[in-house]
């Protein structure tokens, strides 16, 4: 076989690869392959094409797609080009290798949809006020993350006091969480980021990192290890990592999503990430 072969064998073997993992992660990122959808104990829903609800903000009103030939079940292996350092928000450096990883154990509060737009997932509604200075979160009722804590009002504002806004947090900075002043508890669900300055574009941070919502009570029991081991409400939860060796991911038996049919997500049990 001539090296020009091999090489064009191996990047197919490489794009059949990236083609099945594109249909497995479901999580925190830059964006999501699937817009705001939702499912589990709540309704399958994605983000709304047609707009804004009446307040200025977003609502998620439509059912998440199927997989055509999706089958539940078996373990896939995917390579990382990199370590990353911590999974906690504020402490992670996620580069594309963590980024892969970060989206198959975290959902956000928004996500990038294949339109481009950022819409609600694990939020129920995301609304600004006027002058854009005020953005109210409601969540989604009856989401928990793999330890039995809710995802509620209370958390959120732990997580953002604790971890996002603590001195040398990479989401401290005024781009991001460092332009809140304030995170005000509305109700159980429902709580506002306050913002020195108006910003439309709010909303695209709550698909990142800084929407990552993981367990505070698990967080501090954990201590100084709660970035090796985050309990989070995404589709897999952790079961071990070696660093520089290998991370294994679990299917979660509680996630909140669903497809179209009904069908509990994720389809696959197992998820080996290996840095190479």
């Amino acid at each position: 076989m001539t090296q020009h072969a091999r090489t064009t064998r191996g990047w197919r073997w490489l794009l059949a690869l990236l083609a099945v993992f594109a249909l497995v992660a479901a999580a925190c990122g830059d964006d999501d392959d699937s817009g705001g959808d939702a499912g589990g104990d709540t309704d399958t829903t994605e983000a709304d094409d047609s707009g804004d609800d009446d307040e200025g903000g977003i609502t998620a009103t439509t059912a998440a797609p199927e997989v055509e030939g999706a089958q539940s079940g078996g373990s896939l292996t995917v390579g990382l080009e990199a370590e990353t350092n911590s999974w906690l928000p504020g402490e992670g450096s996620f580069a594309s290798p963590g980024v892969n990883v970060a989206r198959a154990i975290y959902d956000g509060l928004a996500a990038r949809g294949a339109d481009g737009n950022v819409d609600p997932l694990m939020a129920e509604s995301i609304v600004p006020n006027e002058d854009l200075t005020e953005w109210t979160v409601t969540l989604r009722p009856g989401i928990t993350f793999t330890d039995g804590t809710p995802l509620d009002a209370q958390n959120q504002k732990d997580i953002f006091d604790t971890y996002l806004t603590a001195e040398g947090a990479n989401t401290a900075g005024a781009a991001a969480m460092g332009q809140v002043t304030e995170l005000r508890i509305d109700d159980e669900l429902t709580y506002t980021y306050v913002l020195a300055n108006g910003n439309a574009a709010f909303i695209d941070l709550l698909a990142g990192t800084s929407g990552c919502p993981l367990s505070f009570a698990a967080c501090q029991a954990a201590g100084e290890d709660c970035g090796s081991q985050p309990v989070v409400a995404g589709p897999f939860q952790l079961e071990s990592w070696n660093r520089d060796d290998r991370m294994v991911l679990t299917r979660n038996e509680s996630y909140w999503r669903t497809d179209a049919n009904g069908v509990q997500l994720p389809y696959l049990d197992e998820l080996i990430f290996r840095p190479i």
